[in-house]
């Protein structure tokens, strides 16, 4: 079956024991909360860790004129129009200071003398292009979203949360495995911030995260 958001919305409302939609104009609550919720959660989980399936690496053009100021040694590059979260630069990866200002990124490195190439997540919104892994996580992810609002169940929404960090762990545990740059880089992925996320379920079901 290929994927689509209102299969990833329908197994968010199985979980929370509601009826299944058929598309988000159908006048009612749930396809209303589904519409709501449903692309804050996928952006906001797509930026939450480094998923293969929405990899991507380009190289970088430089920019003529920055729009904010920049010291001398310090170059401007354009952010890929598709980049939803910037992981690294290579080759030197994490031992060159870099920064993002808006769609900016500033580094030590000129591309004249090399290619300054920077891996980041794809902003990927075709479903049927997302992983088995991400798709169950952002089902439930979406649920823990909906819940309180279709059933006013705070203990539903609490065991829903708890099943979502179970989860959570289990699919960035099996797409960390994945390769072996995160060795490469003399990086302990457990420490890597796209793992180690820590946020509170309200904040995680209101969207009230930073």
């Amino acid at each position: 079956m290929v994927m689509s958001k209102v299969n990833i919305c329908n197994q968010a409302l199985a979980a929370i024991g509601e009826a299944s939609i058929r598309d988000f104009d159908e006048g009612n609550k749930r396809a209303r909360m589904c519409d709501r919720f449903y692309e804050a959660t996928r952006a906001y989980l797509l930026a939450q860790f480094d998923w293969p399936f929405a990899r991507r690496q380009k190289a970088l053009n430089k920019l003529a004129e920055p729009l904010d100021w920049v010291p001398d040694g310090v170059f401007t590059y354009a952010v890929p129009a598709d980049c939803h979260q910037p992981i690294d630069l290579w080759p030197e990866g994490s031992l060159t200071e870099w920064e993002i200002r808006g769609r900016e990124l500033h580094c030590t490195l000129d591309s004249e003398k090399t290619p300054v190439v920077l891996m980041y997540i794809q902003n990927v919104t075709d479903p049927s292009k997302f992983s088995a892994q991400f798709v169950n996580l952002l089902s439930v992810a979406l649920a823990v979203r909906i819940c309180l609002p279709l059933t006013q169940d705070k203990e539903l929404t609490k065991t829903l949360f708890q099943q979502y960090t179970v989860e959570k762990t289990d699919a960035w545990a099996t797409d960390a495995a994945m390769g072996n740059r995160h060795l490469a880089n003399n990086e302990n992925p457990a420490l890597d911030s796209f793992v180690d996320a820590d946020f509170s379920l309200t904040a995680f079901r209101t969207g009230e995260y930073s």
